[in-house]
């Protein structure tokens, strides 16, 4: 093969995955799309917990001479519908468990670097054309700029493969200035307020002290006490804690271990009087933060507003450690995350049909089915709409 030759292979054991690890991160930190969620440890780890039988490693490599230039991180999930016909469905790895133990991958897409993007993504396009190994595409939680968004879903229409979009929500993110006094001034007057009276308020309330995990020997406490807290937070609710959930809680703490060492860990508490209060589990990577859950002592502390004090705390954090975005993730219209002065990024779940007998049927159903629902809509008014 020419140096100057593209080439696609396809990654389907755990232990090539495994030894992926180096040329895998170092490709996503030169890539459009850095994020947590793309990175080897995050999706290795996923592979690892929810792995199972029946489900097949799909990850497309594509290569300029030896070197990878371009990742896409899927697996194929075969399901038989009312338990006849077996649909093959192509996801991106980090999404498709089931909803009681999700993790919620966001922000995934194709991995390329920039200059060859555009023959990365034909490359793979060419490929899912050519092999008819799937009947359907579901690719959840992609942000508006994503490959699979901009380049794919008009290469693979070209191809005769159609699709829907679903608006899925919004990312929340604040882009931080270089101290918190800038940052502060950038807020809505009303919000500044709030957040600064919430802060004294707090402050008053007793003892404040704030811990960081930095040791694997605390990881285990660490994990009982988040997972107390964000517990308590929905049995207010009436709702289970997701920490509830062995594999859910087994990704985590496998991850943890991972990151920790990276310094890509921020495993944040705050006490007042010396007990646990509030807890965020974030993650910093490439002077990115991403808040990813949090829980609060609603029965000691609710009063004092832990929830916005220990974000409060964590973005203060992120300036002084010069992180240059405070990514909140995935919210919906009118989230407490507005008060952090965050911009909003249109987020969709995209869902392509394959070439196949199955693929094609699957596709009118939910033809069908959505101009069945525009009809209605257009008889009662808006409704919400579902994928």
């Amino acid at each position: 093969m020419s140096d100057n030759e593209y080439s696609v292979s396809v990654v389907s054991l755990s232990a090539e995955f495994a030894n992926l690890h180096d040329p895998w991160n170092e490709l996503l930190r030169s890539s459009h799309r850095k994020s947590i969620c793309l990175t080897w440890e995050w999706l290795h780890t996923w592979w690892e917990v929810y792995g199972e039988d029946g489900m097949r490693l799909h990850i497309i490599v594509v290569r300029l001479g030896d070197i990878p230039v371009g990742i896409a991180p899927f697996w194929i999930q075969t399901a038989k519908r009312a338990g006849l016909i077996p649909i093959r469905t192509l996801r991106f790895l980090g999404t498709g468990e089931p909803d009681a133990v999700a993790v919620v991958s966001e922000y995934l897409d194709i991995i390329a670097r920039p200059e060859h993007t555009d023959e990365v993504v034909r490359q793979v396009c060419k490929y899912l054309g050519e092999h008819r190994i799937w009947d359907r595409m579901v690719l959840c939680d992609v942000l508006k700029d994503a490959l699979v968004l901009t380049c794919l879903r008009d290469d693979m229409f070209g191809r005769g493969v159609p699709s829907f979009t679903y608006d899925k929500g919004v990312r929340y993110a604040v882009e931080l200035p270089g101290t918190w006094a800038q940052y502060a001034s950038t807020l809505d007057p009303g919000a500044a307020r709030r957040v600064s009276y919430k802060r004294r308020k707090f402050e008053r309330a007793g003892r404040v002290l704030k811990h960081v995990i930095s040791r694997g020997d605390e990881l285990d406490r660490a994990f009982e006490d988040l997972a107390r807290l964000h517990g308590a937070r929905w049995h207010a609710k009436g709702m289970p804690g997701v920490f509830e959930s062995v594999l859910f809680k087994r990704f985590h703490r496998a991850l943890a271990a991972h990151l920790l060492p990276l310094g890509s860990l921020n495993l944040m508490f705050v006490s007042l009087d010396d007990i646990p209060v509030a807890a965020l589990y974030n993650f910093r990577w490439e002077n990115v933060e991403y808040f990813y859950q949090g829980g609060i002592d609603i029965e000691r502390a609710g009063k004092y507003s832990p929830g916005t004090v220990i974000h409060a705390y964590a973005i203060e954090s992120a300036i002084q450690n010069g992180i240059v975005r405070y990514d909140m993730m995935r919210g919906h219209a009118g989230s407490y995350k507005t008060e952090f002065g965050c911009t909003k990024t249109s987020m969709f779940d995209m869902h392509l049909f394959g070439r196949t007998l199955i693929g094609r049927t699957l596709y009118f159903a939910v033809l069908a089915r959505n101009r069945l629902r525009d009809g209605w809509r257009n008889r009662v008014g808006p409704v919400q709409a579902a994928p």
